[in-house]
Order: structure tokens, then C-alpha cells, then sequence
């Protein structure tokens, strides 16, 4: 499955922590719907919200 966080999201609605998740995150270099820099903002959103 593919997905993104959008911006407005991000800033919109509050996360609650995930630390107790198991959260695999992965990316393709020939995704031609999602581009691998999503991936990797995704991933920094992700490791921030397991923080907290």
C-alpha cells in the first residue's frame, strides 16, 4: 500500500505518540505515484511522533 501524509494533516489534526507501533515504511525508486522524497518526509513525520 502506498500513502503520504499531507502538510494540512500534519498541521490540522494532532497525532497521538505511536512508540508502541511496529511500523513498516518503505519506498520505490520507480514509483511513479509517489515519489521517494514523500517517503522520506513520511518516515521524519513518523520518527517524530514516536518520540513524543
Amino acid at each position: 500500500m502506498n500513502g503520504y501524509v499531507p502538510e494540512f494533516l500534519k498541521d490540522r489534526f494532532p497525532v497521538r505518540p505511536i512508540g508502541h507501533l511496529h511500523v513498516f515504511l518503505s519506498d520505490g525508486a520507480e514509483d511513479n505515484i509517489f515519489p521517494r522524497e514523500i517517503g522520506r518526509k513520511n518516515a521524519a513525520f513518523l520518527k517524530k511522533k514516536e518520540q513524543k
